[in-house]
């Protein structure tokens, strides 16, 4: 484990086990508790899996790229400072390529609400996770559509914001002029 100064303490997490997680959504599940209160407090939040939590390995769903980041994403400070609950990293495509949730070494997450459709990509996890209750809301990373065709593919709400609205800092981009980090709710 790399020891990282981080105001919220946390340990790198493990992989669940198929009854821990039986769609499939979470590349490694953590406890980290944000701040006592706050509008998030109480609220179990997902983190896709290219998006950095500091000294929890960030692998963008591929073989090729996996390193633990010393440093949170400015989205990942602001949700455990409004008293968030990080609950884990999220399934995403390879390098959250385009695809139909099907691309990721760890498999492909599968929809809650059909098992036998797709949980859309390539924020698949981040839509399963939340339409199966396992956590309240989570965050994907949309270009053309990753974060709102997931969300409609499990019955649930994503939102594309404003490019430069929701700072990027701590994603691994595919390209920054077009990647926005957006959230997935019911």
């Amino acid at each position: 484990d790399v020891q990282v100064p981080v105001r919220y303490p946390r340990t790198a997490g493990a992989r669940p086990t198929p009854q821990d997680d039986p769609v499939n959504a979470f590349v490694r599940v953590l406890e980290i508790q944000g701040a006592p209160d706050g509008p998030l407090a109480g609220r179990r939040i997902g983190i896709k899996d290219n998006i950095a939590v500091a000294g929890v390995p960030i692998t963008n769903g591929s073989r090729t790229l996996s390193y633990t980041p010393l440093q949170d994403a400015v989205v990942v400070e602001r949700i455990l400072d409004a008293g968030g609950f990080i609950a884990g990293k999220l399934n995403l495509d390879d390098f959250s390529a385009s695809g139909f949730g099907d691309t990721s070494v760890f498999g492909p997450a599968r929809n809650p609400i059909d098992p036998a459709r797709s949980a859309g990509g390539s924020s698949s996890g981040s839509s399963a996770a939340v339409a199966a209750g396992l956590v309240d809301m989570a965050l994907g990373v949309d270009q053309g559509g990753s974060v709102r065709m997931p969300a409609a593919a499990c019955g649930l709400v994503g939102l594309k914001p404003t490019h430069g609205l929701v700072p990027s800092f701590g994603l691994t981009h595919m390209d920054h002029t077009l990647d926005c980090i957006g959230p997935i709710a019911r």
